[in-house]
């Protein structure tokens, strides 16, 4: 199977640190069930085809995170660690973080205000 480069994504936008990919979301609010499925399959070719284990995820384009998005972002998060990785949430708009703590769901990302924290952290847990 032919591995896509990273390049060629249509709903997220992805550049490599070191062994880290950073990704950004594009759709503002990706609440159409086909914008979903892309998310899925575009994070799952990272995470699964083993490009990326360890991911920071830029939430700053981000207007309304949907329960669908959510569980992509869980299942690709226990994928991610499986693989000795995991994800960490960055420049999350106060109403989505404020989401993710009612469900609970900050104590299973990492939440960090921007990427460089987030890559520091990364680099504090090892590579």
């Amino acid at each position: 199977m032919r591995r896509q480069p990273l390049t060629q994504f249509e709903s997220i936008a992805v550049r490599k640190k070191g062994d880290v990919a950073i990704v950004e979301l594009m759709h503002p609010r990706a609440v159409d069930p086909a914008d979903v499925a892309l998310l899925r399959k575009e994070l799952s070719a990272l995470v699964e085809d083993g490009r990326a284990a360890k991911l920071i995820i830029n939430l700053h384009r981000v207007q309304f995170l949907p329960s669908a998005v959510i569980n992509v972002l869980v299942v690709m998060e226990k994928k991610a660690r499986q693989q000795g990785g995991g994800i960490r949430l960055c420049r999350l708009r106060p109403e989505i973080e404020e989401v993710l703590k009612i469900t609970g769901l900050d104590k299973w990302f990492k939440l960090d205000v921007d990427e460089e924290l987030a890559l520091a952290a990364w680099g504090r847990q090892g590579s």
